[in-house]
């Protein structure tokens, strides 16, 4: 059996244990240590913070540990910085409390003679929405939209009405920092409720949780991925962005506006596809988006601007007036 952190004494000279951070005060007299262990096989376990007299490293570490947070799930306090000798800032990701709709607890505490002030993180706060895939409902009432802000698998999934913002964080799934996401797609059924794809092979699908407070009636549907889906035929990433079926209600009023190609990438399947994505950015009005199209090397270079055709009253919906694939 391992015994981590909170069920046995650890010690810096242990074999098992990985330091990732230390954290001194202004004068030197504390640290903030963050560690992990060493599991094998395994790989590494979670991390812990502990707070320190310096003098005392030789010692018992995790006397003082910052204590954990029962709910929501998957949500602990993360070290920022010192403010001064006597008071450390820890921070609480909003994600989590958008996900359970719960409100966070942000007192804070006194640990080993040093107070823990407590402030929420907005990690996507100043970034650019992309957009991965817009749907209208059946009633033509509502978008299903799929956004990120970076990273293949850190998805959002939002239902708004149909000329509403989008809320920085998905109302459906608000994506936590985890390395895989199971969800494979989504879409609306004649019912006007959406239906998401769940990876059952992979191994975050146990956990996988929508958010607490819904605006549409959600259903889950397990797919094997192996059989149901393909690196060719994918997910959010190689269906087309525009539904053809859409095209009539959601364009009848446009405007041409141009985007700017921000960076050029390849993805999992390039090297089987020769495909790479081509991200782009536009603005209209006070809101600026991005999303990306998928074609072979050549089809353009950072910096390069494109045509596009925009919904004025909804600018998230948008498509290209070049032949380009999703």
């Amino acid at each position: 059996m391992i015994l981590l952190s909170c069920e046995r004494d650890v010690y810096l000279s242990d074999d098992d244990i990985m330091v990732i951070d230390r954290k001194f005060s202004p004068d030197s007299s504390k640290v903030l240590l963050t560690y992990m262990f060493d599991i094998g096989a395994l790989g590494f376990s979670r991390s812990w913070s502990a707070i320190l007299s310096t003098k005392d490293t030789l010692g018992v570490i995790n006397k003082y540990t910052i204590p954990d947070i029962n709910y929501p799930t998957n949500t602990r306090y993360e070290p920022i910085k010192w403010l001064n000798n006597q008071t450390f800032l820890l921070g609480l990701n909003i994600q989590s409390y958008i996900r359970s709709n719960t409100k966070a607890d942000t007192s804070g505490f006194l640990l080993n003679d040093i107070q823990f002030d407590v402030t929420l993180l907005d990690k996507n706060e100043g970034l650019t929405q992309i957009i991965e895939h817009f749907t209208v409902s059946p009633d033509k009432k509502k978008l299903l939209v799929a956004y990120k802000y970076n990273g293949a698998s850190k998805i959002e999934i939002s239902v708004i009405n149909f000329y509403e913002q989008l809320p920085r964080y998905g109302n459906i799934f608000t994506s936590l920092n985890f390395s895989e996401s199971p969800i494979l797609f989504g879409r609306w059924n004649v019912k006007n409720e959406v239906e998401i794809d769940v990876n059952l092979n992979s191994y975050m699908a146990e956990y996988i949780e929508f958010n607490a407070l819904l605006p549409v009636a959600t259903k889950i549907k397990k797919i094997d991925y192996q059989s149901g889906y393909s690196a060719v035929i994918g997910g959010w990433y190689n269906r087309k962005m525009f539904p053809d079926a859409d095209t009539v209600h959601l364009f009848k009023t446009t405007e041409s506006a141009l985007a700017e190609i921000t960076h050029i990438q390849g993805w999992g399947d390039s090297y089987y596809t020769k495909l790479l994505n081509y991200f782009y950015e536009y603005s209209v009005g006070q809101q600026t988006f991005k999303s990306y199209f998928r074609a072979k090397k050549g089809n353009g270079k950072i910096g390069d601007l494109i045509p596009i055709e925009v919904n004025p009253k909804q600018p998230l919906i948008h498509r290209l007036e070049l032949d380009k694939t999703r």
